[in-house]
């Protein structure tokens, strides 16, 4: 019983720091209880079966609402969105679950080798929806300020070293080890402090600057077409006072069928931009071409030209169905469920100065594709629709993780939704802008144009193999020691 106590306090605690009351700090804690369980078990096999437990706690915890989008987004029925959770949470949980089956036998030869392990196995099995620990921190960003140098992985080892060491404390009964897990903890703060007092906001750099507009029309997807059309066509006309010259951005799924259905749909967009006399306009559309359906995001120029970017990372069960030809032919709901494919790989958007890196919805939680993408672009635009969350806190999980996008790469980033939350982030991680959820409105924000080059941006794809090697080096090190 107490086994089982102890693995529901650690899921708890990794559930609560998504909370913007607790700071993020209980995220430094909540490993411990876990590896008490770990170390108490005697097999490996009934640490696997623990391991299971305590991934499928994190997972229900933080993830029940995914049988919602499954159902609305992949047109799936009930019963099979369910059965479909199940795979999707043995994959999400495999960090975790491999995490805790090694961390007895890697603890016990060196208290470094489990905080190596961790961030290699979230980069090697890359998580499918908007969660990782170190995103937590981005709701306090005094602590998630080194981003920039290392990303997400070097966050998660911060935050697995802090745990480590509150865990021999107590282990130990040693106060020396609270005082370095706590001195770490400081140190990110103190960090945290400097940049963002000493570090120059980025309007006062004199660098370039570009007005937008970004609406948010909350196009529902259970109204009929005629609501629909007068819901976007409303939020369209109250921005054309303030419109002109300016970049206008409808998010993902904004556009009602009957405009995105038409094979002369370029051309209506182009009137929606002329009628708004802005200098391009940012829009999101399905295309099938060569029988391939892509979602891809569209920016319509003032001269008529238009640039493509299509979603290269879709959503298991949502976007991308496996074995999609096997399992049409079986008579159930996913039958009808519209299979998208990866389009052709694009880089960012551009309009003279304006470059635009535009990961399209749940594609932002992939740190090094994002720093691929944003590498040579001076501004993030998230289109994302969070309507398919349904009512839970899915959408604040995902801009937890969109929001340490702004960080790891030190561009302003607008996330822009069709029902909320739409959002501006400075290069610091801190909210410039916002509008409440599921109300029509628009934000009009002058944004910095930021062209500086992280050091996450240069050696990401290098980071999870150098903690691999770090972890070899030291394994066999230590094994070295011991035989001698």
């Amino acid at each position: 019983m107490k086994k089982y106590l102890l693995l529901i306090v650690s899921a708890f605690l990794i559930t609560l720091a998504f909370f913007p009351w607790t700071a993020s700090l209980p995220v430094f804690l909540f490993l411990v209880p876990a590896a008490v369980v770990a170390l108490e078990e005697k097999s490996w096999k009934r640490r696997l079966l623990s391991g299971f437990i305590w991934g499928a706690l994190i997972f229900f915890f933080n993830f029940y609402w995914t049988v919602v989008p499954i159902h609305y987004y992949g047109r799936m029925s009930y019963p099979v969105s369910v059965l479909l959770f199940f795979p999707l949470m043995v994959y999400q949980m495999l960090p975790f679950t491999i995490w805790f089956v090694l961390f007895p036998p890697l603890f016990r030869k060196n208290v470094f080798l489990p905080v190596l392990l961790f961030p290699f196995l979230t980069a090697s099995l890359p998580l499918i929806f908007p969660y990782s620990i170190s995103s937590t921190l981005s709701l306090m960003p005094m602590l998630a300020q080194s981003a920039p140098w290392w990303g997400e992985w070097g966050l998660d080892a911060l935050i697995v070293l802090v745990n480590v060491l509150f865990f021999v404390s107590w282990q130990r009964r040693s106060r020396r080890h609270v005082v370095f897990a706590c001195g770490v903890i400081m140190l990110m703060f103190v960090h945290g402090l400097v940049v963002l007092n000493l570090r120059p906001a980025a309007q006062k750099k004199g660098i370039s600057t570009i007005s937008v507009v970004v609406v948010q029309p909350c196009v529902r997807d259970g109204d009929s077409e005629l609501v629909k059309e007068r819901q976007f066509f409303t939020s369209i006309r109250k921005i054309r006072e303030i419109s002109t010259g300016k970049l206008v951005v409808i998010p993902e799924s904004a556009l009602p069928d009957g405009i995105a259905g038409r094979t002369d749909f370029m051309d209506v967009m182009g009137e929606i931009r002329r009628s708004l006399d802005a200098s391009a306009l940012l829009f999101n559309g399905t295309v099938f071409k060569s029988g391939l359906l892509t979602n891809s995001e569209f920016l319509l120029r003032k001269d008529g030209t238009v640039s493509r970017y299509d979603k290269q990372n879709l959503m298991l069960f949502g976007e991308r169905f496996p074995f999609y030809s096997l399992f049409r032919r079986i008579p159930i709901y996913a039958a009808g469920f519209a299979n998208f494919s990866p389009g052709p790989k694009t880089g960012p958007l551009k309009d003279n100065l304006l470059v635009i890196a535009t990961p399209i919805c749940l594609e932002c939680i992939y740190p090094g594709y994002v720093a691929t993408l944003a590498k040579s672009a001076n501004l993030i635009i998230n289109p994302t629709d969070d309507e398919w969350f349904g009512a839970t806190r899915a959408t604040r999980l995902h801009f937890a993780q969109v929001r340490l996008k702004a960080v790891e790469n030190r561009r302003y980033l607008i996330r822009a939704t069709n029902t909320g939350y739409t959002v501006v982030v400075n290069e610091r991680g801190q909210v410039v802008e916002d509008l409440p959820e599921g109300k029509p409105r628009h934000l009009e924000v002058n944004v910095p144009l930021l062209s500086e080059s992280t050091l996450f941006q240069r050696v990401h794809h290098w980071i999870p193999w150098v903690g691999a090697l770090l972890f070899c080096s030291l394994f066999f090190w230590r094994r070295k020691q011991e035989d001698e």
